[in-house]
């Protein structure tokens, strides 16, 4: 997907995180609602390209229906691409989302090929607690919870080292400036909702004393350092809801509206 700013002014956001922690399902519900919803919040129309008229109504289909899309294969990169009509007197704005497969950060020479980074302005960057020892060792006894979890391959700390690796070889300044939600997902899952603390739709706060508990300091201090602005926040692509049933995100409305809200002046 090409990057101009000819007569609009272009924003990047990218879900970024490891395989399988959950980033195309928050991908779909920020493409067909939170991001709808931040738009409206500044009494905007959003406008959906032709081109893209068809990936939405899929998508929201998916979400409408509770159906689980197929993860980011590797290699490819999912992306969606709406306006902004910000009314008269104002360049439209032109919202680009991209959603990397998680297998990129297994090396980071894949890295590599994602030129969006180039233009970069947003990052919503998702963790999937269940990577983390210390919640699985306390879970470990909720067999069924944790393999419906899906748990993914990377760690939060391991997959951002890798990242920057990457960034500082083939895009080094880029991040610097750029606005970052961490986003902990799968926080409907009932033995963690039960367990360990941390409720969806729970902020900055919470989540930074959640993961301090898991002795994720590190991480932390290492994302503040890098970005010009960092906020957390726990979400659930779901809900909570089964697959079949509607799905209902929970937190992601927050932090879409906190990224929206630091990239437009």
């Amino acid at each position: 997907m090409a990057l101009s700013n000819d007569d609009y002014v272009p924003i990047t956001v990218a879900f970024l995180g490891g395989p399988s922690v959950g980033k195309t399902m928050l991908f779909n519900a920020l493409a067909t609602e939170s991001l709808q919803s931040a738009i409206q919040e500044h009494s905007w129309t959003m406008v959906v390209n032709d081109d893209e008229a068809e990936k939405i109504k899929q998508m929201k289909d998916w979400v409408a229906h509770g159906i689980t899309p197929r993860t980011t294969q590797d290699r490819a990169i999912e992306a969606f691409c709406v306006d902004a009509d910000r009314g008269a007197g104002k360049f439209p704005l032109r919202v680009y989302l991209y959603d990397p497969p998680g297998e990129s950060f297994k090396s980071t020479a894949k890295l590599s090929v994602h030129k969006y980074y180039n233009n970069l302005r947003g990052i919503i960057w998702v963790i999937d607690p269940f990577t983390l020892e210390t919640v699985r060792s306390r879970l470990g006894e909720y067999t069924a919870d944790l393999e419906s979890a899906k748990i993914g391959a990377l760690g939060p700390e391991e997959c951002f080292e890798r990242w920057l690796i990457g960034m500082e070889k083939d895009f080094s300044g880029v991040v610097k400036d750029s606005v970052c939600a961490v986003v902990i997902n799968k926080t409907d899952v009932p033995c963690f909702k039960n367990t360990m603390g941390l409720q969806m739709g729970d902020g900055d706060e919470k989540c930074r004393k959640f993961l301090s508990d898991q002795d994720c300091d590190g991480f932390v201090n290492t994302v503040d350092r890098t970005f010009s602005k960092v906020r957390y926040f726990a979400v659930s692509a779901t809900g909570g809801s089964e697959e079949g049933v509607r799905f209902t995100p929970k937190g992601l409305d927050e932090a879409t509206r906190w990224v929206f809200e630091n990239l437009v002046a």
